[in-house]
C-alpha cells in the first residue's frame, strides 16, 4: 500500500498509534486507532396543560468508516442487526458496486 494517500474529514481523537520500521529500506510502517465523535442535535420540551412532556432527539445521520476485511454484510449484520440490508447501506453510501468497498471509505448507516 505504498503512496497511498486517505483524505479522510471527522472528528477525532488518536486513541492509539504504533510505529515499527520494517525491512532494509528504512521503511516506516504505522498504526493508528481513531476515535470518531459525531454531533447530535436536540429538540427538547414540547409542554402542553395537561403536564405531558414531549422530546425529541434528531441525529446526524450515523456513519461507519470502513476496516480492511469488512463487507457490507457484516457492517450490516453489527449496526442494523441484518446482513441482508447491506443493500440499504450501499444506496445511502452512493455505492454502484456493493462488492466493493475500500478502507477508510465512509459509508452512511440508515436508522434502525
Amino acid at each position: 500500500m505504498s503512496g497511498v494517500q486517505l483524505d479522510i474529514q471527522m472528528e477525532a481523537t488518536l486513541e492509539e498509534l504504533e510505529l515499527w520500521q520494517e525491512g532494509g529500506d528504512e521503511s516506516i510502517c504505522y498504526r493508528v486507532r481513531l476515535q470518531e465523535y459525531r454531533d447530535a442535535e436536540a429538540t427538547v420540551l414540547q409542554i402542553t396543560e395537561s403536564s405531558t412532556v414531549r422530546t425529541e432527539v434528531s441525529q446526524s445521520p450515523q456513519t461507519y468508516t470502513v476496516k480492511s476485511g469488512d463487507t457490507l454484510w457484516a457492517i450490516a449484520k453489527q449496526y442494523l442487526g441484518d446482513g441482508s440490508r447491506y443493500s440499504e447501506i450501499a444506496e445511502l453510501s452512493g455505492i454502484g458496486n456493493p462488492n466493493l468497498i475500500d478502507p477508510g471509505q465512509v459509508l452512511t448507516l440508515p436508522e434502525e
